[in-house]
Parts: structure tokens; C-alpha cells; sequence
């Protein structure tokens, strides 16, 4: 005659399953959550302007500069 043991199995392996499944489900809720708030846009320190260089047409030789030349 069998009993419960036979029938009735604490089976390790879908533990495991079981806990890294619910890690990944995590893991996702909380990249949409980051996603929805907004954390993977552009950096927050992009500027909105850009200037350009003053005097960027100068020669070594306007500059007075006593180099290897």
C-alpha cells in the first residue's frame, strides 16, 4: 500500500524556479517603473545652448607663441 510521501513531493527544483522567477518579475516591474519615471532620457546635464569658441581663426603666428618652429 503506497502513502502521501509517494504522492506529495517537496520538489527543490521548482523552489528555485520558483524564487529566480519571481527575481526576474522584479527586476522588470522595476525597469518599467524607472522607464515610466523617466531615468533612461538624456542626461540632465545636456546643455541647451551652445556658444562657439571666441577667436578659433587665430594663427600659431597671431599668438606670439615661441614654440619649436
Amino acid at each position: 500500500m503506497r502513502n502521501y510521501k509517494n504522492y506529495i513531493r517537496n520538489n527543490k527544483g521548482s523552489k528555485v524556479f520558483a524564487a529566480v522567477e519571481l527575481i526576474v518579475i522584479m527586476i522588470l516591474i522595476a525597469m518599467i517603473v524607472l522607464e515610466l519615471c523617466g531615468m533612461f532620457d538624456e542626461p540632465l546635464w545636456k546643455p541647451d545652448v551652445e556658444y562657439p569658441i571666441v577667436n578659433t581663426h587665430v594663427s600659431w603666428m597671431q599668438t606670439w607663441y615661441e614654440g619649436a618652429f
